[in-house]
Parts: C-alpha cells; structure tokens; sequence
C-alpha cells in the first residue's frame, strides 16, 4: 500500500514538472525565426517574449488579448516600425485584462487625417508602452498615441514632431477618452493640433503625469501644451515649457476639470487669450510650483501666470516675470468661488495695458491672498500690486511693497464698488487695516524678498489663525523671529525664524593675496542675513558673486559648520 502512495506522487510531480515545462515563456526571434512582428505575435503564446533585432520594419502591428512583451533587442533609435497610410501603425484591442508590454521602439510615419491614433492606438486596453520614440505620425485625434478606455502605463518614451491637423483635431502628441493612463518620465516635445491639445488632449478618466516634459508644442485653440476636459488630472514633477495656444491655457488649459498641480514648472508659454501659463476652473489645487515668463498677448489676455476661476487653491508658489496684455500679470481671477493663494511669492509680473501687475480680481466672488509678498511688480494704468474690478479682495499677513503704475509707487487700484480688505498686512502707501512701514527685505540671493530679521512687523506680527504650516521654502510656520518667547506668524511669504539654523559650508577657496576665504553653502544661504564662522568670526556677503568672505588665515577645511545669526554677536542657533 505504502508503495502504490509513493508511485502515485511519483507520476503527479512529473505531470507537474512537464506542465511547468510547456507554461515556460518562449522568446521568439525576430527575424531569425520569424520574418515579421505580426508573424511572431501570432505564433506568441501569454507570457512569450518577442524579441526584435535591428532593422526598419512594416506596420501595422495589432496586439490580441494575451499578455505578451514585444521587444527590440538594440533600441529605438536602432529598430523601427513605419506605418501605413490611414492606420496606426501599432493598435492594442480590448486586453480583457492581459497586459502586454512594448518597448525599444522608434514608431513613425502612421495615421491619417481620419486616424484616431497615428502611432498607437488603445481601445479598451491597458499596455505599457516603455522606451520608445513616437515621431512623425498623423491622426485626427492623438497624432502621437490615441487612448480610449482603460489603464496604460507610459514609460521613459519621447513622442515627438506628431500631428493632428483639422479644426476637429485633439491632442497633437497624445489624445484621451475616458482613459486613465500613467504617464511618466515621458518626453512631449514639439508636437502640434488644429484645434485643442498641442502636447496632450485629455477628456475623461483620471490621468496621472509625473516627471515628465511637455514642451515647444502648439495648439490653433486651447491648450498649447494641455487641454484637459470633464477629467480628473494630477502632474507632478513636470516642466510645462514654450508651448502655445492660438487661444486660451498656453501651457494648460484645465476647463472643466479637477486639477492638482505639484512641484512643477511653467515658463516661457503663450496664449493670445486668458491663462498664458494656466487656466484652471471650476476646481484645482496648485502648490509648490514655479510660474515663470508666461505671456498673454490679446485684447481678452488676463492672466500672463495663471488665470483662474471656481474653487482653486495656489500654495507655495512663485509667480513671477509673467506678463499680460489685459490685467493681471500674475494672477487673474474671474468668477471664483472660493480662490485663495497662500505662502506665495508674486513678483517682477507686468500688465501692459490695463490695472494690477500682480493680481487682477473680477467677477462677483472675492479672493484672498493669504501670507504672500506682492513685490516688483508693473501696471500700465493702476494697482501695480493689485487691481480688484467690480469684486472684492482680502489679504491677510501679506505685504504688498515696491509695486508700480506707471512708474510711481502704486499697489491697489479699485474700480467703483470694489473693496480690498486687510488684516495684519503692510501695504506701501498705507490701507485701511495695514501698516505702511519697510518690510526691509533681506535683498540677498535667489530670495531677496526674505526677511533680514529687522522690524516688527513684519517679524512676528501676523494673524496665527490664518497662517499655514509651511513658508515658500517649506519651512516651519509660526515661530519666535523677535526672541520673545512667544510663536507668531510673520508677514508675507517667508517665515523669518524658520530660516535661522546651523548650515554646512561645502566648497571654499582661499585668496592668498587678500587673504580672503571665499566659502559656498548649502541652501538658502543667500537668504541669511548674517553668517559667522565659530573661531574666525562674521562673514560679509557679496551679492555681485553670490559668495560669502572673510579674511582669515588660511584655515579652511571644509565641511565646516557656520552659526546663522540674528545680528553680529546674536549667534545662537534659533529652532
């Protein structure tokens, strides 16, 4: 008995063993094995490898629903996949769950005027697309990549030079329906529509794009770099760079959509009409981003940074060179329902024809500037700082200083019925409900709208209850900058005490003619206002250099610790 057990357990692992052994993945070789993809494709069983050797090869290519890897053993700037007219060249069907996986290639040459998708198209799919070039197709929706449905996965891919051309057109390099895809560490450079979406035309779902760049391309309509519509969108980590619109959202164009924005940069873009950086309504949460050198240039153009309506928050941002031909250099609002910008920096911005260099308020609901710096920024007619049409507007521990129109100091302008309400905020010139003393900026380094310590206020004179957890820089809020013992917020967008630490001296030289130490430190150094050296004593800052000196006998060795001090001979370490 106990010998017919142990034969039966022989002969169930051998079946086990030899079904292991036909369910082992293949890899099959192209063109050795097989003379095209497709061929090799249909000869592919789920979790087979295709492997593709260098060369030039025909499309279209069409994925079933087997999960298989399709891949180029030498890259994409070795293997390629030209397209056919009026197809795309690469098209994944509906997966019913199988996830196939396409990487190493260039795919070019694809679409049509007609082609929804001119290098892949996704139709109730979800591949992951890694490593590729899409370049040089044609479509009339997604010249680059057409997504509709499901959940792709876009990976370390440029897709370049794409096309859709009509005045129905969408989504010059990428075009979404009700699709989620995560796209990331993805290249969307110089690619252009004949209506919406130069870069990216997304509608539905809930996409997600992190550490990718969308720049150079151009829409005849809205969104030069994105148009987002009735979708969900979050971007993180992405540069939005020198796209344009023919008409709104330069470099986003977010209507009728819910968008969260983070760390993330976009300069340099152009629309004719509202938002040369960004339009975001109804709803959209900004934060921790740099809008930089955006520009609107028509009659209807508010907003050079950001034009925004509905319920929107902007926190830790710097808003600043952008430029608007209507009002609101840096910031236009419209129709907002509850807009409220935070622990922000708005400067150098410049309404060319019209009131409010800085921010530009309109419509029936206020909005309010919580803990920002409104500083250096130009207006053609009035409000170099701000400009509320027809609406009303607060500030609360904000500073508004050094704004002009037209060239004399001039930091709100109000038009009949309008109201600008402040709290525990200085205002040049004086306001109702402000101080009209220096804020006495620090001047120093990439900051030099921080605070030298100097003067309360601004220095703990803020209102606690309004204030947020984090400065610009991300340091603590509400500290003691005086020393007496008790926390308060400062005023505008840096929090003075939060800056006073121990930092680290990481590179120096020594000049032996003048004796001079010449040290580098880690950030923020330029926003101290005093740096001492245990045992050698206070540096003096250069802002011509950027660097700190002292002269000093030739001791240095870096890494060194330097105390940050409050004033020369008050060099404790502040928490």
């Amino acid at each position: 008995m106990l010998r017919r057990i142990l034969g039966s357990a022989l002969v169930a692992t051998i079946f086990l063993a030899g079904a292991f052994s036909i369910a082992r993945a293949a890899t099959l070789n192209v063109p050795s094995q097989y003379s095209t993809i497709q061929a090799a494709i249909a000869a592919a069983r789920s979790g087979d490898n295709v492997v593709v050797a260098s060369g030039v090869y025909s499309g279209p290519i069409y994925f079933g629903a087997i999960a298989i890897t399709v891949s180029s053993s030498q890259g994409p700037e070795r293997t390629i996949i030209k397209g056919t007219a009026n197809a795309a060249v690469v098209t994944f069907g509906a997966d019913q769950g199988a996830v196939s996986t396409l990487s190493g290639f260039t795919i070019m040459n694809g679409g049509g005027a007609s082609t929804y998708g001119g290098g892949i198209a996704t139709s109730g799919s979800s591949p992951v697309i890694q490593n590729c070039i899409i370049q040089g197709n044609l479509a009339l929706r997604g010249g680059g990549i057409y997504m509709n449905g499901g959940t792709p996965t876009v990976l370390d891919t440029r897709i370049v030079g794409n096309s859709t051309v009509s005045i129905l057109s969408k989504g010059g390099g990428i075009c979404t329906y009700n699709s989620s895809p995560r796209i990331e560490r993805v290249r969307i450079i110089g690619n252009n529509t004949g209506d919406a979406g130069g870069g990216l035309f997304l509608e539905g779902g809930s996409p997600v794009i992190v550490d990718s760049v969308i720049s150079d391309n151009t829409a005849v309509g809205q969104g030069g770099g994105l148009r987002g519509r009735f979708t969900t969108l979050l971007i993180q980590g992405t540069t939005i760079s020198d796209n344009k619109a023919g008409y709104s959202g330069g470099g986003i164009d977010a209507q009728d959509t819910t968008l969260t924005l983070e760390d993330s940069t976009v300069t340099g873009n152009r629309s004719v009409a509202e938002g040369g950086g960004i339009y975001a309504t109804p709803t959209a949460t900004i934060s921790d981003c740099t809008i930089s050198g955006n520009t609107t240039t028509g009659a209807s153009g508010r907003g050079g940074g950001l034009y925004l309506c509905g319920t929107v928050t902007v926190a830790r941002c710097r808003i600043q060179d952008n430029t608007a031909y209507s009002g609101g250099g840096g910031i236009a609002t419209n129709n907002g329902l509850t807009i409220s910008v935070r622990d922000s920096l708005v400067t150098g911005n410049v309404s060319t024809t019209a009131a409010g260099g800085g921010v530009s308020t309109f419509g029936p609901s206020p909005a309010t500037l919580v803990n920002c710096t409104v500083a250096g920024n130009t207006a053609a007619i009035g409000g170099g700082g701000i400009a509320c049409v027809d609406v009303g507007a607060g500030i609360v521990n904000s500073i508004l200083w050094g704004n002009t129109a037209p060239g004399t100091p001039d930091e709100v302008y109000l038009t009949p019925y309008a109201t600008l309400t402040a709290q525990n905020s200085i205002v040049e010139g004086g306001w109702p409900g402000a101080w009209d003393v220096d804020p006495h900026f620090s001047g120093m380094g990439n900051d030099p709208y921080t605070l030298s310590g100097v003067g309360v206020p601004p220095i703990d004179s803020g209102s606690n209850a309004d204030a947020g957890s984090l400065d610009l820089l991300g340091m603590n809020r509400i500290q003691d900058g005086d020393g007496d013992g008790l926390a308060v917020v400062d005023l505008g967008c840096y929090e003075y005490a939060a800056q006073s630490s121990t930092i680290t001296i990481v590179a120096g030289t020594y000049n032996y003619v003048t004796n001079e130490l010449h040290v580098e430190a880690t950030t923020p150094l330029g926003a101290m206002d005093f740096l001492e050296i245990p045992g050698l004593g206070p540096l003096t800052w250069d802002g011509q250099t950027g660097f700190w000196f002292i002269t000093a006998p030739d001791v240095f060795t870096p890494p060194l610790q330097a105390s940050v001090c409050r004033s020369p001979g008050d060099c404790r370490v502040l928490q």
